[in-house]
């Protein structure tokens, strides 16, 4: 199997399990299990996107991708913390990161390359987000009282969003590096590959939390 085919097809084709999950599950949603669809339905979007132009240059997807993941992934945080603090900044954080990352993007006249800074600090916000929400729940579910739960698919969700942003982040900031200094393509390869096998589990993940939804 050559890389192109694992990391261009095969691992962005898993987006079709958690999809079909939701939609099995489509009776029982929730607000944020609904809103969270968003993000199912940008990838799947993206994730053809990208396949569809794979031979020609595609990064200014990956900037407009970067802009709307971040607001989405943003907006769910927003409804599964109750922290007030945390909350506006992610209402401030949501409004100003895209002008961040236009800004960086004509400054560095990087329109049709990796954007790697943007992607990095997204990434690295998201992966706070998600310590921050887990730590929260486990505090809560310690004090609770038995028969008291928290909710399972927020909990399953940022599981899968730590495990890829957690391992993808330093990647995002170095693939500049990974490009302009490749010396050797089966680094560069092996790189990208473990890249799409995060991506491949959190979609698995994903597909657990909409499995774990129980009629309501």
């Amino acid at each position: 199997m050559s890389a192109f085919l694992f990391v261009g097809v095969i691992a962005p084709s898993f987006i079709v399990a958690p999809v079909s999950a939701a939609i099995y599950k489509i009776r029982h949603w929730n607000p944020s299990e609904r809103f969270f669809v968003l993000y199912l339905l940008l990838c799947s979007i993206f994730n053809a996107l990208a396949a569809l132009t794979a031979k020609q240059n595609n990064l200014s997807l990956l900037h407009l991708y970067t802009l709307l993941e971040f607001g989405i992934l943003g907006g769910f945080f927003r409804m599964i913390i109750v922290n007030r603090a945390i909350r506006t900044f992610l209402l401030i954080a949501i409004v100003c990161f895209p002008v961040f990352a236009t800004i960086y993007a004509i400054a560095t006249h990087s329109f049709m390359v990796y954007n790697a800074l943007p992607r990095f600090l997204s990434g690295i916000v998201l992966t706070l987000l998600c310590i921050v929400f887990l730590v929260t729940e486990l505090k809560q579910d310690l004090q609770a009282t038995p028969g008291e739960s928290y909710t399972t698919f927020n909990v399953i969700v940022v599981i899968g969003l730590l495990t890829y942003f957690s391992s993808c982040s330093a990647l995002f900031g170095l693939s500049n590096y990974f490009m302009v200094h490749n010396s050797s393509m089966k680094i560069d390869s092996l790189v990208w590959s473990l890249h799409a096998c995060f991506m491949i589990l959190m979609y698995l993940i994903f597909t657990a939390a909409y499995l774990s939804i129980k009629s309501r």
